[in-house]
């Protein structure tokens, strides 16, 4: 049982998300349990709009980019595969 820090309610270990190393903790738990960190994540979404970049968009940054970089290093692809023959035959 570990307690919210939060709600301040006493739940069962299952309640809470596994700490990374960003959260270390001695019992290996994140603090806030799973419901109130799902309930923070969803006030934060609503709260910056402009935060929220459409993967659409992105995709196409990253996409462009691609073409760019390949448009400056045209024969990279070639020379690498031909310097890795073994391995990606």
């Amino acid at each position: 049982m570990k307690t919210c820090n939060r709600c301040e309610e006493a739940k069962p270990d299952d309640e809470f998300y596994k700490a990374t190393a960003a959260y270390k903790t001695k019992d290996g738990l994140r603090n806030p349990c799973k419901k109130c960190s799902r309930k923070d994540a969803k006030e934060r979404y609503i709260a910056n709009p402009r935060k929220k970049k459409s993967t659409a968009s992105q995709r196409k940054s990253r996409r462009e980019y691609a073409r760019k970089w390949r448009l400056k290093n045209p024969g990279y692809y070639a020379d690498w595969f031909k310097n890795h023959k073994e391995t990606h035959a």
